[in-house]
């Protein structure tokens, strides 16, 4: 573990980098509100708060601090001088951490594996950053196009390197160090918000921040649990995957999560849309997405026992005796997928006046 003076330190050794994220900066963690829409298990106690990734400055999104560990491990390891260009396989988040980071730092080009069906929503902003674009190459994902293109991908010894030509794949679907400010940073703003939290509900793409925010509670958090969120299969949701996708993720997310859930994409749609109406935010679809699995889990442990009964969960003693505090990340904003709210949800479904309740689309 890290204190943030030190963690400090190490970002304003490096010129740049505290113009984009020190650890002075907050994490909101915000109540979702107390109506029934949205939260039909507030009368039994469950009171959920939204972890505000999608605040995080400078692209309004939690891949800032991931991809800020694996810089720093970097630079710790002496390579820049060897990286003349960053490559990595991404739906959107980590390519804009990634091109704002190597501005700071002086690597001169990103060159970004994309899917041919990214959001234009999602890749107009990377295109105007400067990044540089190609698709994977035949009979290879993305992954796997850019660990090729960039020496290897990551690897904890001292061979992890550039490729010749010097370029570098961090690796985000490998690179260890993804969690590293999660548990130096994001896990403790959390548990300094909720000192009583006992769930957490996190999408796994990589697995880098469920992985971190985890490992910090469970050495804070007598009987916290994790909630791993998979789309189902053949869904998709911007950032995260379904289970066979997650095979060549190298990072050991199961080992951070006690229950795996699958969401749909209409469910994580739908979700994401009554969150913004009620609390007036402007997340992205893997909000609504998190949430969804952790008012499922809730409404299981409630009407059937399992995983876990309600009581088991509930705070003991002080002036929030009987409660049950709970986390969802929302992992970025909303404006990057308006085209996919309209093509994932029907008409009808954009208005609060005409659209379904997100519980009657979780069983």
């Amino acid at each position: 573990m890290i204190d943030l003076k030190a963690l400090k330190g190490k970002i304003e050794k490096v010129n740049g980098l505290d113009r984009l994220w020190t650890p002075d900066q907050p994490l909101d963690i915000l109540p979702l509100p107390a109506d029934e829409r949205i939260n039909p298990l507030y009368d039994d106690g469950f009171r959920p708060y939204a972890v505000m990734g999608c605040d995080v400055p400078r692209d309004q999104n939690i891949k800032m601090l991931s991809v800020l560990g694996m810089i720093l491990d970097m630079l710790e390891r002496g390579l820049l001088p060897r990286v003349k260009r960053f490559v990595e396989g991404t739906s959107g988040n980590t390519g804009l951490a990634e091109l704002a980071y190597a501005r700071c730092i002086g690597v001169p080009e990103v060159l970004l594996v994309i899917q041919r069906d990214l959001a234009i929503g999602k890749k107009d902003p990377l295109e105007l950053a400067g990044a540089e674009f190609i698709y994977p190459m035949d009979g290879m994902s993305a992954i796997a196009t850019a660990r090729l293109l960039g020496g290897g991908g990551y690897s904890p010894d001292d061979h992890w390197g550039p490729a010749d030509d010097g370029t570098l794949c961090l690796d985000q679907y490998g690179n260890e160090h993804n969690e590293d400010l999660h548990e130096w940073y994001t896990g403790p703003r959390i548990l300094e918000a909720l000192p009583n939290i006992r769930v957490y509900a996190g999408g796994i793409g990589t697995g880098g921040t469920t992985r971190g925010i985890v490992k910090y509670m469970r050495q804070h958090i007598y009987n916290f649990k994790s909630i791993g969120v998979l789309c189902a299969p053949g869904e998709k949701i911007p950032g995260v995957r379904d289970l066979d996708r997650l095979k060549e993720v190298r990072l050991r997310w199961q080992d951070a999560i006690d229950v795996r859930m699958e969401m749909t994409t209409r469910q994580s749609y739908l979700t994401t849309a009554w969150i913004n109406w009620l609390a007036g935010w402007m997340g992205g679809p893997g909000g609504g997405f998190n949430y969804a699995a952790l008012l499922k889990f809730m409404k299981s442990c409630k009407e059937t026992g399992e995983p876990y009964a309600l009581d088991d969960l509930r705070i003991n003693g002080g002036p929030n005796d009987g409660e049950i505090h709970a986390a969802f990340m929302i992992p970025d904003g909303v404006r990057p997928y308006i085209d996919h709210f309209k093509a994932n949800l029907p008409s009808d479904w954009l208005r609060i006046e005409t659209a379904p309740l997100p519980e009657t689309l979780l069983w």
